[in-house]
């Protein structure tokens, strides 16, 4: 008697939740369907939008009081036009980007390699190794900056963004674009750094995504 009444009940609740009564279970299979198709559809957009924002979750810590800003980085910093002087960045070690942990100065200091990282610049994809992370005082309109030095442009050996082959002179990039980049340029993607056989020259890989090829 007892089950028989929770089978009652847990008809009458399905029942609850469909349009069509007749045929309860096919059709709450598929709502179920459309309301996870439309969750996931919500979350996509919500991320685009996240990626495209300023201030999509970028986020600096561990503020390091014995780094100091370089002339060239107030150099840079001014050419793009922010204003600043040597009491108004603070430096820091760690940054969140996306829920992603970079970490400053890690640079050849095995077994770690947490300052490798890749952004777009005019719809190619380039890697840097970060020097220290910085906050502009009155900088409302970006979370952050990255101080890095480029490796060069990557190369594909095998002929897809999977395999990226790079050097540590990353001068043509310096003189295009300078030596500072903001936090929402950086991808959300940790970088893995193999030696090769060429000297000063490493194969990148990256966690997640691919690489942007103009």
């Amino acid at each position: 008697m007892c089950t028989l009444q929770c089978t009652l009940r847990y008809n009458k609740y399905v029942k609850k939740l469909v349009r069509d009564v007749s045929h309860p279970e096919i059709n709450l299979a598929n709502s179920v369907t459309q309301d996870v198709a439309a969750s996931y559809l919500t979350m996509v957009l919500k991320c685009d939008d996240e990626k495209t924002d300023p201030h999509h979750r970028c986020m600096l810590k561990g503020e390091k009081r014995n780094w100091f800003v370089t002339e060239d980085e107030l150099f840079d910093l001014n050419y793009m036009g922010i204003g600043v002087d040597q009491l108004s960045v603070c430096c820091y070690e760690h940054a969140f980007i996306l829920g992603v942990h970079f970490r400053a100065g890690e640079w050849d200091k095995s077994p770690r390699c947490g300052s490798v990282v890749t952004c777009v610049l005019d719809g190619q994809s380039c890697y840097a190794r970060v020097e220290r992370f910085l906050q502009i005082a009155h900088d409302t309109d970006c979370p952050g900056y990255a101080s890095v030095r480029w490796f060069s442009k990557p190369s594909y050996p095998a002929g897809t963004p999977v395999v990226v082959r790079v050097n540590e002179d990353g001068s043509e990039i310096q003189q295009e674009y300078g030596n500072i980049i903001r936090l929402n340029q950086i991808d959300p993607s940790r970088v893995i750094v193999e030696y090769d056989v060429e000297p000063n020259t490493f194969y990148v890989m990256r966690d997640s995504g691919y690489d942007t090829i103009s």
